[in-house]
């Protein structure tokens, strides 16, 4: 705390102007504009359909649904071509109907 004096008054009219100065320059400054926001991964079933007859499936996340024909890669180095839609019924029987999405290697 300040007390009495010419001294102490002019170094707080001092202070007090170069706080005034910080302000006005916080003022100017603007922020970056915001990044644009990612969009939400919709997560998809993959049923994936080897040469041999055998199948596996995969649960991804991808930005977009693909559509029939698209090649999409699910790893490194695998690549598979969308070929169509396949409607599942889980179990319990209750549970609703589970849609995978039908693939097969990409050449």
């Amino acid at each position: 705390m300040l007390h009495g004096g010419t001294g102490d008054e002019s170094g707080r009219a001092l202070a007090l102007g170069h706080i005034a100065a910080y302000v006005d320059l916080l003022r100017e400054v603007t922020p970056p504009p915001a990044p644009a926001p990612e969009p939400e991964a919709e997560s998809f079933w993959f049923k994936l359909q080897l040469g041999d007859g055998r199948w596996t499936v995969d649960y991804r996340p991808l930005p977009e649904r693909p559509e029939p024909g698209d090649v999409i890669e699910l790893a490194p180095r695998s690549r598979w071509r969308v070929c169509g839609t396949e409607l599942v019924r889980p179990r319990p029987p209750r549970a609703p109907m589970r849609e995978f999405l039908v693939c097969a290697p990409a050449a």
